[in-house]
């Protein structure tokens, strides 16, 4: 199917590249810069299964727009005569993408689950023995907290935003409000900054695109790739010879 729908030459193409389908497991998700591309598609995709007997549950397929018009009215795309209905949210792989001039991230869920997880381990231990609590809470709270923010655009206020769960919690076990104060106490328990944090799954993340022999994922390292490393490095005052080495 995923042969059929490159061979189409429909929907986003990057550098003459056709990127118009990603697929995980069962979880579809098609790019189109037009509402008439997107129906040809997604009947390619509903030929393609019907070959093998399966078919596509309309209930569970929804439509997002990103752009300039995204929140100009547009026709439904059909699936077996069932219309698909258009949500500015959708959930794709665990993370929340919104509608918009620009595609953004709904963090909210993850702030959610982070305060889920992080209630369940208070309610056991307290906050008397802090380093149990802040060991714990890096080993299942951070990564909820952070799942898929290395592979998301965020502005410096989002990361903020992503950080104040984090130092709500030192907050309440040191008994403080002050940020400069805050900030020892990260240091002094070694556990850095969440803003930091980010940089340093973002970096990685970059770094291993770089690395790898995936010809579409160097496509798209080439549009910002570099520039993203460069920029992280700068802020850090990284030794530029790390640059040489990614580029490796």
């Amino acid at each position: 199917m995923l042969v059929k729908l490159n061979s189409s030459r429909l929907g986003c193409t990057v550098k003459g590249l056709t990127v118009n389908a990603f697929l995980n497991a069962d979880d579809l998700i098609i790019l189109s810069t037009s509402v008439t591309d997107l129906q040809r598609l997604i009947n390619i995709c509903v030929d393609s299964l019907t070959t093998i007997q399966l078919s596509i549950n309309a209930k569970k397929c929804f439509c997002m727009r990103i752009g300039k018009r995204f929140s100009v009215y547009c026709n439904n795309v059909i699936i077996d005569n069932c219309p698909i209905q258009w949500f500015s949210t959708i959930r794709y792989l665990g993370v929340y993408l919104m509608s918009g001039h620009v595609i953004k991230f709904n963090l909210d869920y993850c702030k959610k689950r982070f305060y889920r997880c992080l209630n369940s381990i208070l309610s056991k231990t307290g906050t008397k023995v802090i380093d149990i609590l802040l060991s714990l809470t890096h080993s299942y709270c951070i990564p909820v907290l952070l799942y898929a923010t290395e592979s998301m655009s965020l502005t410096v206020t989002e990361k903020q935003r992503l950080a104040s769960p984090f130092q709500r919690l030192y907050f309440k076990i040191f008994s403080t409000f002050d940020p400069q104060t805050i900030a020892y106490c990260q240091y002094y328990t070694g556990y850095l900054p969440l803003n930091y944090t980010i940089d340093l799954k973002c970096l990685k993340f970059l770094t291993n695109i770089a690395n790898t022999t995936n010809v579409f994922l160097n496509l798209l390292f080439s549009l910002n790739g570099t520039t993203s490393i460069k920029n992280v490095c700068a802020k850090y005052n990284t030794n530029k010879m790390d640059l040489i080495s990614v580029k490796n």
